[in-house]
């Protein structure tokens, strides 16, 4: 099998960090019993500030093989529902 672009990704091997939306930054807002609310704006926890995150199916790499596809169940699910009612 050829290596295909992955189409999760659409062969960036990259994906825009959910937590952060691709900002790199969270803010926590922290609001004592008494007292004036603060906040507290820290580098994202899940992307560690880079505001993206690597691709799961392709780990990263863009493309698809057939050992990506035998290790990666939840591929297998994406690309079913890409194919469903589709001719193949």
């Amino acid at each position: 099998m050829k290596e295909k672009i992955c189409l999760n990704c659409n062969g960036t091997g990259w994906h825009t960090c959910a937590t952060c939306n691709g900002t790199g930054t969270t803010t926590n807002i922290y609001v004592p019993e008494y007292g004036k609310a603060s906040n507290n704006v820290t580098n994202c926890f899940l992307c560690n500030g880079t505001g993206k995150k690597r691709c799961g199916c392709c780990y990263g790499t863009g493309y698809i093989t057939e050992e990506t596809i035998k290790k990666n169940k939840s591929f297998l699910k994406k690309l079913k529902k890409h194919l469903k009612g589709k001719a193949v």
